[in-house]
Order: C-alpha cells, then sequence, then structure tokens
C-alpha cells in the first residue's frame, strides 16, 4: 500500500502521515517503509509515531532520511536532518537491526523491530533546516 501526501506514481491513498494509523489501522502491518521524507515532516514525531502504530510487534520499520550536509530541497518543506546517532537515541527502546550512513550523499537510514516495550521518543536536539534567503 503506497501512500503520500499527493497522487503520483505507485500512491494508493493520499493522506497525512499523522493520521495512518486511522486510515488503514494500528498493528496491521509487518513493514512500513519511508523512504526520504521524515526530514519534510514537521512533526517528525507525530509521523514515526504513526507508522510506528500501523506495526504489528515484531513488525519492522525502515526509514531513510537526509543529514546534515544535504542541501535544501522542498517538498514543500524541509525541516530536519537526522543522524546514526539520532536514529540511536529515537529508537534506543526498541531492537534496532541496522543504522546506516548513505554512501552516496549525506544520509542516514535504520530498520527497526517493534518490541513489546512501550515506545517514547527523546526529546533530541535535531539539525533544524531554514529557507535559503
Amino acid at each position: 500500500l503506497g501512500t503520500d501526501m499527493r497522487p503520483g506514481k505507485g500512491v494508493d491513498l493520499v493522506c497525512e502521515a499523522s493520521v495512518l494509523p486511522h486510515v488503514v489501522g494500528s498493528n496491521e502491518y509487518d513493514v512500513v517503509i519511508s523512504t526520504e521524507a521524515l526530514e519534510h515532516m514537521e512533526d517528525w514525531q507525530g509521523c514515526i509515531h504513526a507508522m510506528w502504530n500501523c506495526l504489528k510487534v515484531g513488525g519492522l520499520l525502515l526509514i531513510t532520511t537526509r543529514s546534515v550536509g544535504f542541501p535544501w530541497h522542498e517538498y514543500p518543506d524541509d525541516f530536519w536532518r537526522f543522524s546514526m546517532a539520532d536514529m540511536q537515541r529515537i529508537f534506543a527502546t526498541q531492537q534496532i537491526t541496522c543504522v546506516a550512513e548513505d554512501y552516496e550523499q549525506p544520509g542516514v537510514g535504520v530498520i527497526v523491530r517493534k518490541t513489546a516495550e512501550p515506545f517514547v521518543i527523546p526529546d533530541i536536539p535535531l539539525h533544524r533546516m531554514h529557507r535559503p534567503s
């Protein structure tokens, strides 16, 4: 099931990430994949929680996103940059299977298995992007 905020190729459902569990169901999916989207979510914590809530216990969440050094790119905006350390802190209470840097451009990827442990995102300082002048 492909979701996005706009219609397009491979998009089966147009909706905001924050409402995913309400639209597609909670604890329904074995795998949730988010590629190159998290940096565009002003409420990145809400987005992660929504994807997390769609997963069954034992399911996998795969996220790729941009890191410091990647240029500004709107779709429709560009808010954040994440590091490997950020991903390790965000998912510290869960089973991180893999966290790695993008070897071609500044970015990071993480694969996390959902456990029965409570998932709480700690307050971490991220690199905030600002619109170029």
